[in-house]
């Protein structure tokens, strides 16, 4: 599975990720004001079906999610 390190270019490319970008900013900025600490879980593709048809039911690129 690939990892992208946390220096890697912050660019959303659909509506989803720019929303969670937002919030992800949001939370940085609460806790830059002090008083606020968080921890920010990057989830991507979790209701993916897998790949081999072991599970979900999608097609082969995951488009119907």
């Amino acid at each position: 599975m690939p990892t992208v390190p946390e220096e890697a270019v912050f660019n959303p490319i659909n509506p989803y990720g720019r929303s969670k970008a937002v919030v992800e900013k949001v939370l940085n900025d609460l806790a830059a004001a002090g008083g606020f600490n968080y921890v920010s879980l990057r989830y991507f593709n979790v209701a993916e079906a897998d790949r081999e048809g072991r599970i979900g039911g999608g097609k082969e690129d995951g488009a119907e999610t």
